[in-house]
């Protein structure tokens, strides 16, 4: 299979390093392995099938659910030909997509079986996410443009702009985009991340977006513009929404809508071409390289992007068994789309952006970023296990001094070290990435389950905080301990050099090592508290803040909807105290946050600026504190 775009050797041995410590973290109890479900309710064949299906999904909707649902869907509808039969794609529609969106054979082949397929349940489960989402952000009733600026808000909250990168010996190298819901649940990622979070978002809104830039972007790949050390520029500049005959614009680089003239409102693209100059405050904006030249702006286009899944006829009907309990957008019409578009728009020869050397345009990289075992096209089995494994990154956790390598020929601290490590690493994602994480939760709008939770998870660190903080011989026995291991491990590498000389030595030198490991488990214990507790404590508290800031988020919109009625002034009145007291909290969790954001900056980038943005915006709209 065709290496991806941007995966150099480098890059891949670079790669191979985190998926060993991935492929270990994860396969250990409380991390990310999905559950396994029994199937206790059983079909006859005389019974329509869809009504469970339907249930299952109200209750849960992760990936494995999906699967195990249209698994046995599939099942259940080959016995049953009277109940409705998903459609296969015809030569005819199988030609036109081909022709419209640059498909491949293998491509069309996953499209025309009438059956589900392995990849069906990922897009499912991502548009199940993305609908909950959607929904969070209470847009009913709201003009399109404003429901396009909430939600590019939210993607930009969501998102700390922060690609992905892996270090090697030329410095660190960009990584290709991932899927939809890998980018929010890592929380970070690069401007064209953004953008494809944000046209997933606004099909479940029900809003055609697009990618905007220059003709030439039709051919460019998701690295365009990357030199060495250097961050890819990307294909695009704007992502666009259409509002009636207006195409509003959004840059998911700069965080920013585009400015409409004069600096008031959202600018359209039919604004800029005509006037490149309303952007001019951006280009000699000394904070932030733009970089987008006025003729480049002039001579952009949009281009029209979708998920390979949603083109499969089969999304058709499931969409609408869904449809009256559980409304989720599935299933898109590409022609239909592009007509649609260049009718209220009147801009001509309208194109999808997916070249056929690029793997993981919009189209692609669900099934590119998903391993076969999971239904997906990956090139490279190390892809998504390095994507977990920066999802750990190792600098998180304070290692004690002692445990710390002394010299070259210091054998026993490194694996004391790489066990504590491990231990730390397993333990932080079994309290923060075990299905559904607290960010996944907040994120869909589930702030009253996810708050507790977080809570909880803050006062065990808070715990473990205070037994470090009473443990007044930890320092000893640290050494003490650090000392042990350097000679148990010292022992062993002495006996396995000298076993043709004593055969039974390295036996006994691995028994005291095993000795040393099982009397040495408090000692052990105790050093997993200091290695996690800074780390989950800055952890609980940013994603705390996070759930309160959208909380308030979702009230503020709300009492705006309110205040823009004059018939609903009593209702706008208790919607704006609702309001002010959630951003009085959310000031207060940001600033809690505030004394571990420098700490945390180091491991991930960005954040602290980001938090800083969310800080300021809270401040501004909480009520001044009384007396």
């Amino acid at each position: 299979m065709k290496q991806p775009s941007g995966l150099t050797r480098p890059v891949l041995l670079a790669l191979a390093g985190a998926a060993a410590i991935a492929s270990a973290v994860y396969a250990m109890p409380g991390c990310t392995k999905p559950p396994v479900y029994k199937d206790s309710e059983g079909t006859r064949a005389n019974e329509d099938p869809w009504p469970p299906v339907v249930a299952q999904l109200r209750k849960e909707s992760d990936p494995a659910t999906c699967r195990r649902v249209l698994g046995k869907l599939n099942t259940d509808l080959g016995q049953n030909p009277d109940a409705p039969q998903p459609a296969g794609m015809s030569d005819a529609e199988a030609k036109a997509a081909r022709d419209l969106l640059g498909l491949s054979e293998d491509e069309l082949k996953e499209l025309r079986p009438p059956t589900y397929s392995p990849l069906d349940p990922n897009y499912l489960a991502e548009c199940l996410y993305l609908r909950d989402a959607a929904r969070s952000l209470d847009t009913a009733g709201l003009p399109p443009g404003r429901q396009a600026e909430l939600a590019f808000a939210w993607v930009c909250r969501q998102v700390v702009l922060q690609p992905w990168t892996v270090p090697t010996q030329r410095g660190e190298q960009p990584m290709p985009p991932v899927s939809v819901t890998a980018v929010l649940r890592r929380g970070s990622g690069s401007g064209l991340e953004r953008a494809y979070v944000l046209l997933a978002l606004l099909q479940q809104l029900g809003l055609d977006g697009c990618l905007v830039g220059p003709p030439e972007a039709a051919t460019r790949t998701w690295a365009f513009g990357a030199s060495a050390g250097q961050l890819p520029k990307g294909p695009f500049w704007a992502v666009g929404v259409r509002a009636g005959s207006d195409v509003l614009l959004f840059d998911p680089w700069r965080g920013e809508p585009v400015p409409g003239p004069g600096g008031q409102g959202v600018g359209t693209l039919a604004q800029v071409k005509a006037n490149p100059d309303q952007l001019k405050a951006w280009r000699e904006d000394k904070g932030w390289k733009w970089g987008v030249p006025a003729e480049e702006v002039k001579a952009s286009v949009p281009f029209l992007a979708v998920p390979l899944t949603a083109v499969a006829p089969r999304m058709r009907l499931l969409e609408q068994e869904l449809r009256a309990d559980l409304p989720v957008r599935l299933a898109v019409d590409p022609a239909a789309v592009r007509e649609k578009f260049a009718a209220e728009t009147r801009l001509p020869d309208l194109k999808f952006w997916n070249p056929q050397a690029e793997l993981f345009s919009y189209t692609r990289v669900l099934g590119t970023f998903t391993p076969p075992e999971e239904g997906g096209r990956a090139p490279n089995d190390q892809l998504s296990l390095g994507y977990k494994a920066s999802l750990l990154p190792r600098s998180l956790f304070t290692i004690p001094a002692d445990l710390l390598p002394q010299d070259q020929g210091d054998v026993g601290v490194p694996e004391a070290k790489e066990r504590i490590q491990i231990a730390s690493l397993t333990h932080f994602g079994g309290t923060f990435m075990t299905p559904p994480t607290p960010r996944e939760q907040v994120q869909r709008g589930q702030f009253y389950e996810a708050a507790p939770s977080l809570m909880a998870k803050r006062q065990a660190f808070l715990a473990a905080h205070d037994r470090i903080r009473h443990d007044h011989d930890r320092a000893r026995d640290v050494r003490l301990w650090a000392e042990k291991a350097r000679d148990v491990y010292t022992r062993l590498a002495r006996a396995k050099d000298q076993e043709r000389a004593n055969p039974g030595a390295a036996d006994e030198a691995q028994q005291a090592v095993a000795q040393f490991w099982a009397e040495s488990a408090r000692t052990f214990d105790a050093l997993v508290d200091v290695a996690v507790a800074d780390a989950g404590l800055a952890e609980s508290t940013y994603l705390l803040a996070q759930c309160k800031h959208e909380q308030a988020e979702q009230l503020q919109a709300r009492y705006e909807r309110l205040a823009a009625d004059p018939k609903q002034k009593a209702a706008a009145e208790k919607a704006r105290d609702k309001a002010a007291n959630a951003w009085r909290e959310a000031k207060g969790w940001w600033e809690m946050y505030g004394q571990y954001a420098d700490a945390q900056e180091k491991t991930f980038p960005g954040r602290a600026a980001h938090a800083k943005r969310l800080a300021e915006r809270a401040a501004r709209l909480a009520p001044p504190e009384s007396g």
